[in-house]
């Protein structure tokens, strides 16, 4: 239990996320690509393990990490605020909303 780092070589990625307002116009587009390594943070509880993605160096205080949160009792898996988008705080994995 506890807090574990690693870095993850994962190969060349790029991931997109498009949000679309209302009136179907597209608001934002966000875009994260790597060459081969994210930064992969842990952290295992009684009830839950959060799991955290970055770039190599990312601080845990800034809003850069892509979150999920793992129910150990039963392995369900969901993303903080409903999607993968690297825009969350890591130092804020417990407080946030998991969709």
């Amino acid at each position: 239990m506890g807090q574990k780092i690693a870095n993850a070589p994962l190969g060349s990625f790029t991931v997109k996320s498009i949000f679309s307002g209302d009136s179907g116009s597209v608001e934002a587009i966000q875009e994260v690509a790597t060459g081969s390594l994210l930064t992969l943070r842990t952290d295992e509880g009684a009830t839950y393990m959060y799991i955290g993605e970055a770039l190599p160096g990312s601080d845990p205080a800034d809003d850069v990490w892509r979150l999920k949160r793992l129910t150990l009792a039963n392995n369900f898996i969901l993303w903080a605020d409903g999607d993968t988008n690297f825009d969350n705080i890591w130092d804020n994995r417990a407080i946030l909303t998991y969709i």
